[in-house]
């Protein structure tokens, strides 16, 4: 792929722009793994004065002839929230919702027989799970909805809502750019300060 920035600046970068969105975007992307792939996007935002991130995965699968479509809703609730629009505040906003990320991966890992889903019909299942810090004080509720689509195999298939935020995470860490010192040194001046 070449860009030709000769004649048109906008034009060559809106080519080079084009041909690494695919690669660069940390808010959504495919996954591909031997049965299929997920396809995820993220959004976050303040909604009632709590800072949420919410993930939408879509998991198909050729050879089950299904696909699981599953929100995962995390809602920080207020002392996570102030932390988190610090960061926002600070500019390194994305750098609070990767550590965030990066937290309730380690506490799913540590409660991997609570991050699973069963579904049993295409009704949807729901899963609430709360992760809290009694060190710091900051909590995040994390809401769960799955449900399966396609052909009816008759038999349940298990979501795991861990290996989710793993492979998400691990994405994420790919493609997301490396901070500045500057940045480095606003998020850690954050970090550093009592909850």
């Amino acid at each position: 792929m070449y860009a030709d920035f000769r004649t048109d600046f906008d034009a060559g970068m809106f080519t080079l722009l084009e041909s690494v969105a695919q690669f660069s975007n940390p808010e959504q992307s495919r996954l591909e793994d031997a049965e299929g792939y997920v396809d995820w996007s993220c959004d976050y935002g303040l909604v009632d004065g709590s800072y949420f991130v919410n993930y939408i995965l879509m998991q198909s699968s050729e050879k089950l002839e299904m696909s699981f479509v599953t929100e995962i809703q995390c809602i920080y609730n207020e002392v996570a929230t102030r932390r988190q629009m610090r960061y926002v505040d600070a500019g390194v906003g994305w750098m609070g919702r990767t550590t965030n990320a990066i937290i309730l991966l380690d506490f799913a890992e540590k409660a991997k027989d609570e991050m699973f889903l069963i579904l049993d019909n295409p009704i949807p299942q729901h899963k609430s799970i709360t992760f809290s810090d009694p060190k710091t004080g900051a909590g995040t509720e994390i809401l769960v909805k799955s449900r399966k689509m396609g052909n009816d195999n008759g038999k349940d298939q298990l979501i795991n809502i861990t290996d989710y935020f793993r492979r998400i995470l691990g994405y994420v860490n790919q493609t997301e750019r490396k901070p500045t010192k500057d940045e480095m040194e606003r998020f850690s001046a954050i970090k550093d300060t009592p909850w």
